[in-house]
């Protein structure tokens, strides 16, 4: 099955793309998203780039500023001036040699510009990020995504090239073939043994005290699945003349969990190790209490049962008996438990057998099926 819808989806996923893609637009795509990547780098670090050019540039505006104070603040004929005036001026010397650092420090700046490229790689990273945002909404990605979105259309292309519809249908068509064979023997194998099936569940549930109940298993034809082409559907009928129906509409909780039981018994089963069995013996008494305990303890073998029970037929078949009392505390419910010693044991027994009213006749009784369940339960293991 799995084979058959690995194809299918192939098949599909190829008539999709054949229907939903224009080869030379797709490739027009690629080849503009290729240009671009050219320069091997991500967003991430277009920006981290940008942002440092953007600090040079920032830098580099002030530097300019100081060139043109500098240059307008020249203080050469001030000084000729003084000396002019003043030839003994004691300040002629220091001015003179500030004139002359000032004039170099003007030079080093000067060449200092024109060796920089007027902002050209700042400019051009401008220039590549306002590219990057276009194709990012012509592609309606964000910027950061679209990298992935060239190889896509990347994969996309080569998945086109090595497309072959054809193939792909025949390989579809043989594994539909092949699956439908399969579910055919499962389907036959299904016919033969719900016919047995029914017939074991039919005399289990009997034995359990729903004496005229007939069990039914319906093959209902579904759409195909990993299981095959039907499902089986459980049906029962539990008085004579009564058409089977399927078994929540039919069954009561402790009937379904008697049917339940009996399923279990009879077929692999991939179930939880643990167990829990809201009074399972609701409405019987007797010979069928005891068929339902000894189920049970079978069970246990391979399996954790807890049981919440009434009837002393089921109780004295545990390999542990705990006790479930209810009480009012400060107005307030309070729900109590504990495990019972052998002792404690027999007293939970007898007052399942005669009530609160404890007789030395229920405790001698009580006595007696926990001695009978031990010897049952050595013949069952």
């Amino acid at each position: 099955f799995l084979d058959w819808q690995k194809a299918k989806h192939q098949l599909n996923l190829l008539r999709q793309m054949k229907s939903s893609h224009d080869e030379v637009t797709i490739k027009h795509f690629y080849q503009e998203l290729a240009e671009f990547f050219q320069n091997d780098f991500s967003y991430e670090t277009l920006n981290e780039q940008l942002d440092l050019e953007a600090k040079k540039k920032q830098s580099l505006d002030e530097v300019k500023k100081v060139h043109q104070s500098m240059l307008a603040n020249d203080m050469s004929d001030s000084i000729t001036a003084i000396e002019s005036r003043d030839p003994d001026n004691a300040l002629i010397g220091p001015l003179t040699t500030f004139s002359s650092c000032q004039t170099e420090t003007l030079n080093q700046i000067t060449n200092f510009l024109n060796d920089q490229d007027d902002f050209g790689r700042y400019e051009s990273l401008k220039e590549t990020q306002h590219m990057w945002h276009e194709l990012s909404r012509k592609h309606r990605c964000q910027p950061y995504a679209l990298y992935d979105v060239f190889k896509q259309l990347e994969e996309t292309i080569q998945t086109l090239a090595n497309l072959d519809e054809n193939e792909a249908f025949e390989v579809c068509k043989i594994a539909e073939k092949a699956y439908h064979e399969a579910a055919k023997v499962i389907t036959e194998q299904r016919q033969s043994q719900a016919i047995i099936l029914a017939q074991v569940m039919t005399d289990a549930i009997q034995s359990l005290g729903m004496k005229h109940a007939l069990f039914f298993i319906n093959l209902v034809p579904t759409e195909p699945s990993k299981q095959g082409s039907e499902r089986c559907e459980f049906l029962m009928s539990t008085n004579p003349g009564q058409m089977p129906q399927a078994l929540k509409d039919t069954l009561s909780g402790g009937e379904l969990s008697r049917v339940g039981l009996a399923l279990q018994e009879h077929c692999s089963s991939q179930m939880k190790p643990i167990q829990l069995l809201d009074e399972v013996d609701v409405g019987i008494s007797g010979q069928v209490a005891q068929q339902v305990a000894q189920l049970l303890c079978k069970r246990a073998r391979k399996h954790q049962i807890i049981a919440i029970s009434h009837l002393p037929q089921m109780a004295m078949m545990a390999d542990y008996h705990g006790y479930i009392s209810k009480g009012i505390t400060n107005d307030q419910a309070v729900i109590g438990f504990k495990w019972l010693e052998t002792d404690e044991r027999i007293d939970g027994l007898a007052e399942l057998i005669a009530g609160k009213e404890i007789d030395a006749a229920a405790t001698a009784h009580a006595k007696q099926l926990l001695a009978l369940a031990e010897k049952e339960k050595a013949v069952l293991i």
